[in-house]
């Protein structure tokens, strides 16, 4: 079941959609919080009216930016608050994923997190305005692993800018982590 506890972002990726459409409302790089108890609320609802348990947020970054950690934990905690044997997909920015905020999210039933890492090549980090660098991708993945998530790597292995030498990086460190099916995306 989809579900939304933001919207917007506070991030302007080029390649991302996300940031023009803030910029043309006036918005740019806002996210508007939900109450996290209100979210809660919401799956309750939903769990005991329909019986689904399996959640997917469908917010651009649900994590949030280091300056949302303290509502994102306390989402997390309202969310294993629950008397239901629920799970959770999220999607997250490679650099929102520090090990606390992934406990909380496990605790509350987190399976799977499609991380943005976009590519393990730094020199398409800094075109795609991206603002994290190679270490951070591999690190949230291997953060991710290490706490029982499934991360499902979301990479864009063909643009503009493209590589032979970019598209070798990638594939190689895929490979070299085991990831048999990237999400791959053309820019």
């Amino acid at each position: 079941m989809a579900i939304e506890a933001s919207r917007g972002c506070a991030y302007a990726c080029n390649f991302c959609s996300i940031p023009a459409c803030q910029r043309l409302a006036g918005e740019a790089r806002r996210r508007r919080l939900r109450d996290p108890h209100a979210v809660a609320c919401e799956m309750a609802t939903i769990v005991d009216t329909f019986c689904l348990k399996d959640f997917w947020f469908m917010d651009a970054d649900v994590l949030g930016p280091p300056g949302q950690r303290k509502h994102t934990l306390a989402r997390a905690r309202a969310i294993a608050k629950l008397p239901r044997d629920i799970t959770l997909e999220i999607d997250a920015r490679a650099d929102s994923i520090p090990p606390e905020i992934i406990r909380a999210f496990q605790a509350a039933g987190l399976k799977r997190c499609f991380v943005g890492v976009d590519s393990f090549d730094g020199p398409t980090l800094t075109r795609l305005a991206k603002g994290t660098p190679p270490e951070t991708n591999l690190r949230a993945i291997e953060t991710l692993q290490y706490h029982g998530v499934r991360p499902i790597i979301g990479i864009i292995m063909f643009h503009p800018a493209s590589t032979l030498g970019q598209l070798r990086k990638d594939h190689h460190v895929l490979r070299s982590i085991g990831y048999e099916k990237p999400i791959c995306s053309s820019g």
